[in-house]
């Protein structure tokens, strides 16, 4: 059964096994506030690359990926060892729901099986720590 199917009618029974959990970053390439932000340098390295190494410590994650619209963001992403999804364009506008985005990653890249939930993870917030991630799934 798909996950979009099984989150609808199943809810997890924590006690016969540990969900399978993916992270997923969503990181468009168009902000207009501060241009190309996710890929500009703070403490050393791009913006994306703080969440997707604390997101690849956190123990309860099987897999980080990221969802973009820019190339570059990707390349950048695999390079910190994220996966990387192209997102298509309808998916990536001003007004796009997360929603859309985190759809598409299921629909389309073998997730349904291999995957009970996602975690969304803010590329935004280089800050987050593994163990804000790991707490925020324990109370999951």
């Amino acid at each position: 059964m798909p996950i979009l199917e099984r989150i609808k009618t199943q809810p997890f029974i924590m006690h016969k096994r540990m969900p399978i959990i993916h992270g997923l970053i969503l990181a468009r390439g168009g902000s207009k506030e501060i241009p190309k932000k996710h890929t500009r340098p703070f403490l050393g390295k791009p913006l994306i690359a703080h969440i997707i190494e604390q997101a690849l410590l956190a123990e309860y994650l099987a897999g980080v990926w990221v969802s973009s619209d820019s190339q570059e963001i990707l390349d950048i992403s695999q390079e910190f060892g994220a996966r990387a999804i192209l997102r298509p364009d309808e998916f990536a506008l001003d007004n796009s729901p997360s929603i859309d985005a985190a759809q598409h990653f299921l629909i389309h890249h073998g997730c349904d099986d291999a995957c009970d939930a996602v975690c969304l993870l803010n590329a935004c917030c280089p800050l987050t720590r593994a163990e804000d991630v790991n707490g925020a799934i324990r109370l999951f």
